[in-house]
């Protein structure tokens, strides 16, 4: 729907997001994850990103609400806003008024709450998600991830690249591997530190996620997590005589999990997933150096001792 849809005087007339927080003392909260923004102009860049703001759109996190604004000036037709923090409703008590039944305020953990059954279809999620459990969500939300038209999500800029990485780059990964899988994931654009409140140490990156009508090729979903997630997560993983597990071994029974042979267009390669895998050159340098390391201790002591 268009902006113009609805009437968003009441939301336009409301005090700006930095007046508000001060005056209830709503200060972000680091076990929480929170990293205030409150730029109308880049909220509202976020929720033009959307495909459409028909049907649900679900935000994570909306803390004071400065997203939540924006979604609904953009023309969202029905927001639910799910929140952990309980401090959430007094800041938002404004808005849901302003916002009638536009605007639904949610208590909850999202870690617990199954955002795929909320609302009608068609649905997206659109959140600034807190970086402490950003990861967890997003595979979360994969598994179910035939329930969403679309996921515009902001991450670390780090983690943005891992999960849109294409195989034979030094950030593939699992992420990259389990959202290849079933979507397809873009980033649309960075967040500098300081346009959040309090300013993260890193640069933010808006990922968009589409999910693909079905799976890329047929694959148990947990087997395949438990398996990449073995061999990405642990090329070295030890037994316990303290002999490495042999990487071309684990990489072929990867090969045979993935081989139903949905490697027609647009598949993920597991050609090149497997050259990555097996070649691991950032875990090669890692050890050398740890014993290049190792090596002139030895040598400081040797030195101590014979002085």
């Amino acid at each position: 729907m268009a902006e113009t849809d609805f009437d968003n005087t009441a939301i336009e007339a409301l005090p700006p997001l930095k007046e508000l927080v001060a005056s209830l003392d709503m200060r972000a909260r680091k076990s929480l994850g929170q990293n205030f923004l409150f730029d109308l102009n880049l909220t509202r860049r976020i929720a033009r990103s959307a495909i459409s703001l028909n049907g649900t759109t679900i935000e994570v996190g909306p803390g004071p609400g400065g997203l939540t604004r924006a979604l609904l000036l953009e023309g969202a037709e029905s927001v639910i806003a799910v929140e952990k923090d309980f401090r959430a409703a007094t800041v938002l008590d404004s808005l849901l008024t302003a916002a009638g039944d536009r605007l639904q305020l949610v208590e909850g953990d999202a870690l617990k709450t199954p955002l795929w059954e909320m609302g009608s279809a068609p649905r997206r999620i659109i959140a600034n998600l807190p970086y402490n459990i950003a990861t967890t969500l997003l595979i979360q939300w994969l598994g179910q991830a035939q329930a969403f038209e679309s996921m515009t999500l902001m991450f670390q800029r780090e983690v943005a690249e891992r999960i849109t990485a294409q195989p034979g780059s030094s950030a593939y990964g699992r992420l990259s591997i389990l959202t290849g899988w079933i979507a397809d994931a873009t980033i649309l654009f960075d967040i500098p530190p300081d346009a959040f409140v309090p300013a993260p140490k890193v640069t933010s990156s808006v990922v968009q996620i589409r999910p693909l009508p079905a799976p890329r090729f047929e694959c148990d979903r947990k087997a395949l997590e438990e398996q990449v997630g073995g061999v990405v997560g642990s090329f070295f993983a030890a037994h316990e005589d303290g002999h490495l597990v042999d990487r071309a071994e684990t990489c072929a029974h990867l090969r045979q999990l993935l081989s139903a042979d949905g490697a027609g267009a647009g598949a993920i390669s597991t050609g090149e997933v497997f050259t990555q895998l097996q070649t691991p050159r950032s875990v090669v340098m890692m050890v050398m150096v740890l014993v290049l390391v190792m090596v002139v201790v030895v040598m400081v002591v040797v030195m101590v001792l014979v002085l």
